[in-house]
């Protein structure tokens, strides 16, 4: 019994290169899609930089292309595996901005996006 749950681990050892190749893939993909509508359309980067305005965020105008274009880069990284650990890096460092700006101003994403 032990032994066949050894052998059942190992096999799934050997399918650790794909479990990170597909996470990279889909994480690379939903940060491209995700702020291709803000570098396609001035509108919708208005829109975004006036988010960041109301939750307080220092020269708006500034952080706004400046998150976008890292999201936008980091997945563009992410996609062929290259600099992952600075990608991750820089990801984490835009989304913990994001959370301490939604934490500062008080407001959960309920209260400023529509259901």
């Amino acid at each position: 019994m032990i032994l066949t749950r050894f052998i059942a681990l190992r096999a799934l050892d050997l399918l650790r290169p794909f479990a990170w190749l597909a996470l990279r893939l889909y994480l690379g993909w939903f940060l491209v899609v995700g702020v291709w509508n803000n570098v396609s359309s001035s509108a919708r980067m208005a829109e975004f930089e006036a988010l960041l305005r109301s939750l307080n965020c220092p020269s708006p105008e500034i952080a706004t292309p400046v998150s976008v274009y890292a999201q936008l880069a980091i997945g563009a990284l992410l996609i062929p595996g290259l600099f992952t650990r600075l990608a991750g890096l820089l990801l984490m460092a835009n989304f913990a901005v994001a959370v301490a700006l939604f934490f500062n101003a008080g407001l959960d994403e309920r209260q400023i996006y529509e259901p």
